[in-house]
């Protein structure tokens, strides 16, 4: 469990540097875990829709589509564990992105 903005950075980090992991080994077993834990954190602490200023925005709705995505792609994978999810992992790091993106946005006004 992340419980720290330092924590929430270093799995962040962690993230980047296990994204070539191969499936089925525990450097994927790590990055899926780092994942979800990273996902509970920001659901926590960088809740979409917090800020007045992003909710019409581009970003916003950009964000929308890819969170709408990424939860349809979780579902597919849990229920069919596919063997090659690395876009799966791809689409995560970009939405991580996006996420920050917006709150560094809404922050800047």
């Amino acid at each position: 469990m992340i419980r720290s903005e330092a924590e929430y950075q270093m799995a962040l980090d962690e993230v980047a540097g296990l994204m070539d992991a191969v499936p089925g080994t525990p450097e994927e077993a790590r990055l899926n875990k780092l994942a979800d834990e990273i996902i509970v954190y920001e659901e926590k602490h960088y809740p979409i829709g917090d800020s007045v200023a992003v909710t019409d925005t581009p970003i916003t709705a950009a964000w929308t589509r890819v969170e709408a995505a990424l939860e349809a792609a979780a579902e597919a994978l849990k229920a069919e564990r596919a063997a090659d999810d690395r876009w799966f992992t791809e689409l995560l790091e970009a939405l991580i992105a996006l996420k920050v993106a917006m709150n560094t946005e809404a922050a800047d006004d």
